[in-house]
C-alpha cells in the first residue's frame, strides 16, 4: 500500500510537471492557433463592457489607456512616436479614428501613446509590478503598487499589458502565472478592460528561448480562463527577420531611421513597428465596447 501511494504520488507530480512547463514544440504549435488580434465577443465581450459600466461609476475615461510591463513597453519606440506626430498609416487608414480617439486626452503627462506609464519600467517583472517599493515617490501612495497606482492615477478604460520577458530565464512559469493572475485581479477591480499579450522570442540564452513557449502558453491559458482579450504578438512577429528581434536577441527590433510609426512594407519588418500597428488593431478592435 505504501509503494503503491509513493507510485501514484510521482505520477502527479511528473503530470503536473509536465503540464507546467510543455515542450517548447507543442506550445509553440498550441500558439500559433490564436490570432494576433482578439475577436471581441462572447464572454470577452460581455465582461468587457461590464467593466466599462463599473469602471464609468469609478471616473474612468473611456478615451485613455495603460501601458503596464517592462522595457519593451516603456521605451519611447512603443506607441510614443504616434502620440508625438510621427504617424504614418499607409494601407491601415482604417485605423486613423481609434488614433484620435485615444489622442484626444491626456492620460498624465501626453495623450495615452506617449504617456510615461507608472507601471513600466526597464529591467521589471510580474513581482515588481506587485511592488509597493517600486511605485513612484511623490505620486503614489503609501502601501500603493505600480499598477494600483497607474490605474488610480490616470484612470484608463483599457491597460494594455506585457510581461515576462524578464522571467522566462528562471523557468517558474507557476510563480508567473500566480503573479499574473493578481496583476489582472487588479486591473479588473479598477474598472479597466486588462488586455494580456504574449511576449516574443528572447534569444540571448538556450534557457530563454526554450522557456519563451511555455510562458506564453500560460499567457494565453490565462486570457481564456479570465475571458479577457489576448494579443498574440508572438504571433505577429514570428515571421519577421529574426522573429522581429534586434541584435541583442532580447528587444523588438527596430527600422534604421528610428520611426516605428511608420507602416509601409519596409518598417513593418521590424519587431516594434509591428507591436505598435497591433497595439492600434487591438484598440480598434475593443472601441465597439468602449461605450
Amino acid at each position: 500500500m505504501k509503494r503503491l501511494l509513493t507510485t501514484l504520488i510521482i505520477a502527479i507530480v511528473v503530470l503536473a510537471s509536465a503540464l507546467a512547463v510543455p515542450s517548447p514544440a507543442a506550445a509553440q504549435s498550441a500558439l500559433t492557433r490564436y490570432p494576433v488580434i482578439p475577436s471581441i465577443r462572447g464572454g470577452v465581450a460581455s465582461q468587457a463592457r461590464a467593466l466599462v459600466r463599473q469602471g464609468k461609476r469609478l471616473g474612468n475615461r473611456l478615451n485613455v489607456f495603460s501601458k503596464i510591463g517592462d522595457s519593451i513597453t516603456a521605451f519611447g519606440y512603443f506607441l510614443t512616436p504616434i502620440g508625438a506626430g510621427g504617424l504614418q498609416l499607409g494601407a491601415y487608414g482604417n485605423l486613423a479614428d481609434t488614433v484620435s480617439f485615444f489622442s484626444s486626452e491626456i492620460a498624465r503627462t501626453n495623450n495615452s501613446f506617449a504617456n510615461e506609464s507608472l507601471a513600466a519600467r526597464g529591467g521589471w517583472t510580474t513581482a515588481d509590478l506587485l511592488e509597493p517599493a517600486q511605485a513612484t515617490p511623490g505620486i503614489c501612495e503609501a502601501g500603493e503598487t505600480p499598477v494600483d497606482c497607474e490605474l488610480r492615477v490616470v484612470k484608463p478604460s483599457v491597460a494594455l499589458i506585457m510581461i515576462g520577458t524578464n522571467e522566462v530565464t528562471g523557468g517558474d512559469v507557476i510563480g508567473f502565472r500566480t503573479r499574473l493572475t493578481q496583476i489582472i485581479r487588479i486591473v479588473k477591480k479598477h474598472g479597466v478592460i486588462p488586455v494580456l499579450s504574449t511576449i516574443p522570442y528572447r534569444r540571448d540564452s538556450d534557457p530563454a528561448l526554450n522557456n519563451v513557449e511555455a510562458f506564453n502558453l500560460a499567457i494565453v491559458r490565462l486570457a481564456a480562463n479570465q475571458a479577457i482579450p489576448l494579443w498574440n504578438y508572438w504571433l505577429a512577429v514570428e515571421a519577421l527577420p529574426s522573429n522581429g528581434i534586434s541584435t541583442d536577441n532580447v528587444h523588438p527590433s527596430v527600422p534604421e531611421d528610428g520611426n516605428t510609426a511608420i507602416f509601409d512594407d519596409y518598417h513593418l519588418q521590424y519587431g516594434f513597428t509591428m507591436r505598435n500597428l497591433t497595439a492600434l488593431q487591438v484598440l480598434n478592435a475593443l472601441r465597439p465596447v468602449l461605450k
